[in-house]
């Protein structure tokens, strides 16, 4: 299997396509760290743009899924077969591969982010929180690289595999999207009226109201349940850490409940669940490496 391994490596690094996707991470990379920066509106406050983050899996997926329809497409597979490699060798060996690849890509990304807000946020934040966020981002690239080769190697048709692939990409996205919308809804919003006294002075009054979409109990826990095994979301979870690193818990939980603190206590149980989160999203990738390489093996190589 090692050689498996090492021949995808060598058409990987050897592929015009890593070029061109290791080029355009590093652009993207740079753009949303000057995304971040601009909309940085104070020195305590940064927003990476999630969206971003997900263009850039978009890449990794696309090339994830055109390299191993290379595979199908030129024959290379039915030849590492008859040459006795057997077919969950060669799952796992593309599997292994495509995830070092995908890992690649991302830190290629990950470095021009880095360069661009070190001075203005990543050189404010703790170590060991920043790798935590790192190692979340990581761990949902490599699921969503697992899901890639399960659905392209089962598929084995090219333009077929690409095509699901990302529209599973896109089903993914969306899903995780509503879901971290409906989580990130605070349980009230706060709104300022300003009245004019008859003297003519200019009167404030700040007032509370209950917001109709904020989830509570057994909905919350469905929700919260699709959350933590959408892959995606992780990517959500990474940017949300990282916009709240400047903050303890003890600053979130004494914040007022206004609109600058949306979605409170959603950011407190990403604070709580960034241990676990990642083990989950990696238990979900080593599901996807188990059904792939068993339904793999059943199938017909013409």
């Amino acid at each position: 299997m090692l050689r498996l391994y090492k021949n995808s490596r060598y058409l990987h690094l050897g592929s015009g396509l890593y070029i061109a996707a290791a080029l355009l991470s590093i652009a993207l990379g740079a753009v949303t760290g000057l995304e971040t920066v601009k909309e940085s509106g104070s020195p305590d406050h940064y927003s990476v743009d999630g969206y971003l983050l997900l263009v850039e899996q978009t890449v990794i997926a696309a090339f994830v899924s055109m390299m191993l329809c290379r595979e199908f497409y030129y024959g290379t597979v039915r030849s590492k077969l008859v040459m006795g490699f057997g077919k969950g060798q060669f799952f796992i060996a593309q599997l292994l591969s495509s995830a070092v690849t995908a890992v690649e890509l991302q830190v290629l990304f990950l470095i021009p982010f880095g360069v661009v807000t070190y001075d203005k946020a990543v050189s404010r934040f703790q170590p060991a929180v920043l790798l935590k966020t790192v190692f979340i981002l990581l761990a949902s690239c490599i699921c969503i690289t697992a899901i890639m080769c399960l659905l392209t190697c089962l598929l084995m048709r090219p333009a077929k595999a690409i095509v699901l692939s990302l529209l599973l990409l896109f089903a993914l996205y969306m899903l995780g999207s509503f879901a971290d919308r409906r989580l990130s809804e605070p349980e009230t919003f706060l709104t300022v009226e300003h009245t004019v006294t008859a003297d003519g002075s200019d009167q404030t009054q700040e007032i509370f109201h209950t917001n109709d979409s904020y989830i509570s109990g057994s909905v919350r826990s469905v929700y919260t349940l699709i959350y933590e095994l959408d892959p995606v979301c992780g990517i959500y979870t990474a940017a949300g850490l990282f916009n709240s690193q400047l903050f303890t818990e003890d600053d979130i939980k004494a914040a007022p409940q206004s609109n600058v603190w949306h979605g409170r206590e959603f950011t407190l149980y990403l604070l709580g669940r960034r241990n676990v989160l990642p083990l989950i999203t990696l238990l979900t990738a080593f599901a996807a490496a188990a059904v792939g390489t068993a339904a793999f093996r059943k199938k017909n190589i013409e």
